[in-house]
């Protein structure tokens, strides 16, 4: 029956008024030539029949018309959500590409800028890590063990830049990961605000992000030195304020310093305590 009505719907479009109009005024025209009463309603009733089944057809055809519009708008409305699907999935390849791209220009700029620094040691990211430890051989000591102010100064000093760049190479590794990671959705990171923790214990996601494969093997080494040296790094950055204040008196904010002997002797503390609950 669906395709008597596509057939139906191929005639001209005003098939069905047409042929009512035709029929009233055939009826009219009979009515005007009919010899007497009696066979005007007779020829009536027989149209009346006529036109009764002439608006079960209307009525047919209506709703096979609702149907085939139904039917045609829901085709419309699956092409639409398949289309946003589509939109959906390249918009997203889009961001991820975008963000990949992003990447490979942070880490990449940070490796290159390296060499300009002047850092003693650190031509590119595979040298932080080495360079991280023999500035602890050399300068922790010092720092920790001399009384000389104007020493511990200058080993410090010298310490700090070491420090400060493999924090800075950890800090671009996080804001990368974290950049792919709320872009693409395709990675759940741990919600931790310490960067060297952060990339020390999500390692093996952050293996999986492209192009940050190739740095890798350096970020791990340099977040594993920042994170497990951490009690001997806050040590070195206490007895290191200290001398600056001694030597440059003023430089260095009295509460900052006091938080940081805090820290330490919170350190201290549970360093004497180990032992005893063992």
């Amino acid at each position: 029956m669906v395709r008597h009505y596509g057939n139906m719907k191929q005639s001209p479009k005003y098939l069905l008024p047409l042929t009512t109009v035709m029929l009233l005024l055939l009826a009219t025209l009979i009515f005007q030539r009919s010899p007497d009463i009696q066979t005007a309603s007779q020829i009536g009733g027989y149209i009346s029949g006529i036109a009764a089944s002439l608006a079960f057809v209307w009525l047919i055809a209506g709703f096979f018309q609702q149907s085939k519009e139904l039917k045609l708008q829901r085709e419309e409305l699956s092409m639409q959500r398949e289309a946003l699907m589509l939109q959906k999935e390249e918009l997203k390849k889009i961001s991820k590409f975008n963000a990949l791209q992003q990447i490979s220009t942070m880490l990449d700029s940070f490796n290159s800028s390296l060499p300009s620094k002047k850092i003693p040691n650190i031509s590119n990211v595979e040298d932080l890590s080495m360079a991280f430890m023999g500035a602890m051989q050399s300068s922790w000591k010092i720092i920790l063990e001399s009384t000389n102010y104007q020493e511990v100064f200058d080993a410090h000093n010298k310490w700090l830049p070491v420090e400060s760049i493999c924090r800075q190479f950890i800090s671009t590794v996080y804001s990368a990961v974290k950049l792919y990671a709320e872009t693409t959705g395709e990675i759940t990171l741990l919600n931790n605000d310490d960067e060297a923790q952060f990339v020390y214990f999500d390692h093996e996601k952050i293996r999986s992000i492209p192009h940050l494969q190739q740095y890798f093997g350096a970020a791990y080494a340099v977040a594993s030195n920042l994170f497990l040296f951490e009690p001997g790094l806050k040590r070195i950055r206490l007895a290191g304020f200290e001398a600056s204040d001694k030597v440059l008196p003023g430089v260095v904010k009295q509460e900052a310093l006091e938080k940081l002997r805090k820290e330490v002797e919170l350190l201290d503390e549970k360093k004497v305590e180990k032992p005893q609950n063992s």
